[in-house]
């Protein structure tokens, strides 16, 4: 459940930024929550926010690599999408699967991955 929420909020979060022009950056609001994304075999742990995202272990060790995101795009059991939001250019990206995604439903994230880990 914990981990749906994270990939709930983090839905939320890239909905409003995709709507919205700009932000502020709060000072007071820190991202605790994270997920994990398989990406080329690897299992990593990143904070849940949008933009760039710490990344908190690469398959099980502590982590120093950032987790840069282009875009989201989820659907639900029915193959409806439920997000599509990707950042625009042609970014070498990879796609990573979300696996704190809820029952039925699929994630795939759009992101870099810096080498450090």
């Amino acid at each position: 459940m914990r981990h749906a929420l994270g990939l709930l909020t983090l839905i939320g979060a890239l909905g409003a930024l995709a709507l919205s022009p700009g932000a502020g950056a709060d000072p007071t609001n820190h991202f605790t929550e994270s997920f994990t994304i398989l990406c080329g075999g690897h299992a990593i742990v990143i904070i849940s926010k949008p933009g760039s995202s710490t990344a908190v272990t690469f398959d099980g060790q502590p982590s120093t690599s950032v987790s840069v995101l282009f875009g989201l795009h989820v659907t639900d059991a029915d193959g409806n999408i439920v997000l599509d939001f990707r950042k625009p250019g042609n970014q070498p990206v990879q796609a990573c699967t979300d696996t704190s995604a809820p029952a039925g439903f699929t994630a795939t994230a759009y992101t870099i991955i810096t080498p450090a880990h």
